[in-house]
């Protein structure tokens, strides 16, 4: 019940969000900006502590406290890309960068505990299509990017790595939990969202109320998945 309850306030908010997004830009509108989207993802930090309240053992904590983490990371993020400096932009990509590191050691430690051993050409299949796609996406924004060209590819690199590791630990043998399934949807949201996002942003610089709904529904989709990951492992 609570879990329905958190998932349908994020929903509100992300709704609520667009709306604001619609609106002119003005200092008055970008703090509305500010407390939606930064409600919606507080409130999906409390999605994911609800998997502290399961009767699960001390060993499940680090998977819950490694996403709380980057979830924390990703409302530091989502301050900053309200704003549209180039300085805003570098924070927003550190912070969401770190909260892929600690998606990165979630899933590692997500796998050790369920002990689901990694398929070596699954790995090499999905590492190799990754890098094509992360070459391919770095090469198309890259003439783009400005003094970015640095973080950009090295956050490219860490996003690729989060969702490589959310398919080495996907299972989907009989009486397997449901995270590692959450745990790849919430990686491959979060990806899709980022590149279309990063495209818009740098490519062809548009902002529209159509693209946010897609960016912003990929992107906390992706969030909620992981924040409800937590009660499944």
């Amino acid at each position: 019940m609570l879990h329905t309850l958190a998932v349908c306030a994020v929903i509100l908010f992300l709704f609520m969000l667009l709306r604001e997004h619609s609106q002119p830009k003005t200092a008055k509108s970008l703090q509305k900006c500010i407390f939606w989207k930064g409600g919606a993802t507080f409130i999906t930090l409390l999605l994911a502590l609800l998997g502290m309240t399961q009767p699960i053992s001390g060993s499940h904590l680090p998977y819950t406290l490694l996403i709380c983490a980057g979830l924390v990371l990703s409302i530091i993020g989502d301050i900053a890309l309200v704003y549209e400096q180039p300085r805003a932009s570098l924070l927003g990509m550190i912070a969401f960068a770190l909260a892929h590191i600690c998606y990165i050691m979630a899933f590692l430690s997500a796998q050790s505990y369920l002990v689901i051993v990694s398929n070596i050409w699954r790995d090499l299949g999905a590492g190799a299509a990754l890098s094509i796609l992360g070459a391919l996406y770095f090469w198309y924004v890259r003439p783009h990017l400005g003094e970015l060209k640095q973080p950009v590819l090295l956050y490219v690199t860490l996003i690729s790595i989060m969702l490589h590791r959310a398919v080495s630990s996907a299972d989907y043998g009989a009486g397997v939990p449901l995270q590692p399934l959450l745990a790849l949807m919430g990686a491959t949201f979060f990806y899709v969202s980022d590149f279309i996002l990063s495209i818009n942003k740098f490519v062809f610089k548009t902002d529209t109320v159509q693209d946010s709904a897609i960016v912003l529904g990929f992107y906390y989709a992706a969030q909620i998945t992981l924040a409800l990951s937590t009660s499944f492992l």
